[in-house]
């Protein structure tokens, strides 16, 4: 179970490192926000993963250089931003963490459980199987059907299998994000008492948004090789960054809230294609709000309309 927690954290602060470094190059203001950060970096590993696949398996060495090549360059472009980051944030939410610790410790001793997702002998297994040995392989769907479903998901869980020893992918994979989506929305549930009613709004919502993640921690399989356990925790972000162009603040930056909307929604795409409807639309919303706020007019005004749908969709 120590061994579990380490490669959690080890995983966390790796795509904390890569997406500060993504989002300090693309000049993007997140103030001492890791959140952004951490999903930057997910989604730009898995963005690699898909490219690399077209020409290597996942256990190359190629795609782990790759992947420590994206280390270093997020550490020569902003490591003393994510270290003043965490000390920011352990000094403001030093609870939090606390508690985020403990729930770690809680869902690491459920995340060693046998795995039981219906589909991971039908499908689930074998696609990271194929994954992990091969680069893409034209028409794999004529094996079975479901082969050709072409997850990203079983990218990052054939990369796993190949990096980590002595666990499964489908021990580590999903909790991660699982942690960071509930950090996200905890952060932003603080403020439920506070007097300006756009933080206290979001802050509601927030809390609204912890349920399914609850529900999924509580109720659900933690060991599983299912994508759907991470299109919750995108979606749950999502619809708080949603927010967050729906009732702004002053010092909020746009800019930065659209790339990780736009970020997720294709993220949320190459794992799972029912996902496009969900997130092709967070993607049009922000996409129409970046056009508009750059045209000069009100592009929040604009987009408020698609909002609350996609918030239901959500």
């Amino acid at each position: 179970m120590s061994w579990l927690l380490i490669v959690w954290a080890g995983l966390a602060l790796y795509f904390t490192v890569v997406g500060s470094g993504v989002r300090r190059l693309l000049g993007l203001g997140d103030g001492d926000r890791l959140a952004p950060a951490f999903w930057t970096g997910w989604g730009v590993v898995i963005a690699l993963l898909q490219i690399l696949h077209l020409f290597f398996p996942c256990e190359s060495p190629v795609v782990f250089l790759v992947l420590a090549l994206s280390l270093a360059i997020g550490l020569s472009w902003d490591a003393r931003g994510v270290g003043r980051a965490l000390a920011a944030s352990w000094q403001n939410d030093r609870v939090l963490w606390v508690l985020a610790g403990l729930v770690a410790i809680w869902l690491s001793n459920r995340a060693l459980g046998p795995l039981l997702t219906i589909d991971a002998g039908l499908y689930h297994l074998p696609s990271v199987k194929w994954a992990r040995e091969f680069s893409i392989v034209p028409g794999l769907g004529n094996l079975h059907g479901r082969l050709a479903f072409n997850s990203a998901h079983f990218l990052y869980l054939a990369t796993l299998d190949g990096i980590v020893p002595g666990l499964r992918s489908f021990n580590i994979g999903t909790w991660p994000l699982l942690l960071a989506a509930a950090l996200t929305l905890l952060q932003s549930s603080r403020r439920l008492r506070s007097d300006d009613p756009i933080l206290r709004f979001r802050a509601w919502f927030s809390v609204v948004l912890l349920l399914p993640l609850a529900h999924a921690g509580i109720v659900m399989h933690l060991s599983s090789t299912s994508p759907d356990w991470a299109l919750v925790c995108v979606g749950v972000v999502l619809a708080h960054e949603l927010v967050r162009i729906w009732q702004p603040e002053p010092d909020d930056d746009l800019p930065a809230s659209l790339f990780t909307i736009a970020l997720l929604g294709a993220v949320g795409i190459a794992l799972k294609l029912s996902f496009a409807a969900v997130g092709g639309s967070a993607i049009v919303a922000a996409g129409w709000a970046l056009w508009r706020s750059r045209a000069g007019s009100d592009g929040l005004g604009s987009v408020r309309s698609f909002v609350p749908a996609g918030l239901v969709c959500l």
